[in-house]
Order: C-alpha cells, then structure tokens, then sequence
C-alpha cells in the first residue's frame, strides 16, 4: 500500500528449529527513525512478533525499499 510498487518478495524458510520469514519490497522505502514517530504500524507488527516469541527486523532505504524479517523459535 505505501511501497509504490507493485513487486514483493515473501520467503518463508524452516532452519535449526527455527522459521524465518522475510518479506521484502522495492518500491519507495523510507527513513525508519521518522517513520516510527510517525503511527503504530512498525511498532504493532514488531510487538506482535514480539508477544510469540519471535524477533523482527526492519531495514529500509529511500529510493531502495524495504526488507522485513522476522524469526521464530519452532517448539519441538
């Protein structure tokens, strides 16, 4: 929705007891740090990773995109 494009990479892979999952655009990206003054949205979807148990990762550049990670320890 915000991105301006139209192309996402999603990749969902099991490894060493643990699920990663990465979604990455390469539309607009945007400066993080204002961003996270800016609503809730990062700080939703990080707590919400957060709360199971996870960790999640944000890197975004201007004129680049962005890249979403997120990792989850798999119960045995």
């Amino acid at each position: 929705k915000h991105s301006g494009t139209d192309v996402v990479r999603i990749e969902l892979k099991k490894a060493n007891g643990e699920l990663h999952l990465e979604i990455r655009d390469f539309g607009d990206g945007f400066d993080l740090k204002s961003a996270r003054n800016k609503g809730f949205g990062l700080l939703g979807m990080t707590e919400r990773v957060r709360l199971i148990g996870g960790e999640c990762l944000i890197h975004s550049e201007q004129g680049v995109g962005t890249r979403i990670s997120a990792r989850f320890t798999v119960p045995a």
